[in-house]
């Protein structure tokens, strides 16, 4: 009787500790702090270029939910929001981004979110996915147009292998070559451009890029849920946030390669600059979705790195954000539409943030 008692403990013992381990493994690495954060610009030579960019978008009608039943219609509030936006201000807020365009600008950039998804049935998410990109593609006219998938661009019934019909062979058309997935890369004037499926990301796919193109001027990564977390109240996925293990191996990966990332989501305009001994990550998040809620001309921003984390309440969220203390070296954030405008050249880059239809830079940091 005594050693199935032993035994019992025992493995309860094993037990606690595996799921001890697990726990262990399961964090997210704290960053190491560096003494000095100021890194000086490097003439790294190279051609200089414009990049329009956009954030979450919403393209939507009421054409396209005629299969969703009266029950689902009611729950998704989001459908009637985003007609009314897209009937009223998107226009505005396209064409001022449409405006800062050069002879120098390379392509537009959308953050994935192209469309709000939720047909109820696959041939009308083809047909809002096809419209979405005709759209914009028309739109912005001679200048290329570039975006990655978002959680709503295949939200809803069949939605997946609706999405792929519409945008594989657009991402075809665009890259010159058959593009059989979500995900993919390419090179503009030695600056490397990466787009990977948020919800499904090819890190094989991110690492080859990478390996292939060590030597580009500067490293892109467009992916439409963060990387490093946006500090938000309520927070929304992240990239591989579901992975810890495999978060941290990329993350590792994207500092050591000084990686820029482009993302959306979370439903903010944000600028994080990570610069750690691992290396250096800079994160832009926006949300191009004008939306009533959004009042433009009230849109003041907090830029102080100490206020990153500030919005968690919960002990494990707390502890969560405080593994990137000590590392921020800048953060900005604003709950407003806005778009952006990257200056890509020799002796550095520069992002100009710009909110709703305005013309005058409300935000401007110089990336590298």
């Amino acid at each position: 009787m005594k050693f199935y008692k032993f035994l019992f403990v025992f493995v309860l013992a094993v037990a606690a500790f595996c799921l001890y381990a697990e726990q262990q493994q399961a964090e997210i690495k704290k960053l190491t702090p560096r003494d000095n954060m100021n890194i000086p610009s490097i003439n790294r030579g190279g051609e200089s270029y414009r990049i329009i960019v956009l954030g979450d978008v919403h393209y939507d009608g009421a054409e396209y939910h005629h299969h969703l039943s009266e029950k689902w219609k009611k729950i998704i509030k989001a459908i009637p929001r985003n007609i009314e936006m897209w009937e009223s201000r998107m226009g505005k807020l396209l064409s001022a981004a449409k405006s800062q365009a050069t002879s120098k600008t390379e392509m537009v950039i959308q953050i994935g979110d192209l469309v709000e998804g939720n047909c109820g049935n696959g041939e009308a998410h083809v047909k809002m996915v096809t419209d979405a990109i005709n759209f914009m593609d028309n739109f912005f006219g001679e200048i290329p147009f570039y975006f990655c998938a978002g959680n709503h661009d295949y939200n809803g019934d069949d939605a997946q292998a609706a999405f792929d019909k519409a945008a594989l062979p657009y991402y075809s058309k665009m890259l010159g070559k058959k593009v059989a997935s979500r995900s993919y890369y390419f090179t503009v004037k030695n600056d490397l451009f990466i787009f990977t499926d948020y919800n499904n990301p090819d890190l094989a796919m991110i690492e080859k890029a990478l390996q292939e193109n060590s030597e580009a001027r500067y490293k892109f990564l467009v992916t439409h849920g963060s990387v490093i977390p946006s500090d938000l109240p309520t927070l929304h996925g992240y990239f591989l946030s579901k992975d810890v293990e495999k978060y941290n191996c990329m993350r590792d990966l994207l500092l050591k390669n000084e990686v820029i990332v482009l993302s959306g989501h979370s439903h903010v305009c944000e600028l994080i600059d990570c610069v750690a001994q691992e290396g250096r990550l800079t994160q832009i998040t926006l949300d191009s979705r004008w939306t009533p809620a959004y009042v433009i001309e009230k849109s003041p921003g907090s830029t102080t790195p100490q206020q990153y984390g500030r919005r968690q309440k919960t002990p494990e969220k707390i502890a969560e954000y405080a593994k990137y203390q000590g590392v921020i070296k800048e953060f900005y954030q604003n709950f407003t539409a806005a778009y952006a405008i990257l200056d890509i050249n020799n002796d550095g880059i520069v992002v100009n943030f710009y909110v709703g239809d305005k013309l005058e830079s409300k935000y401007c940091y110089k990336l590298r």
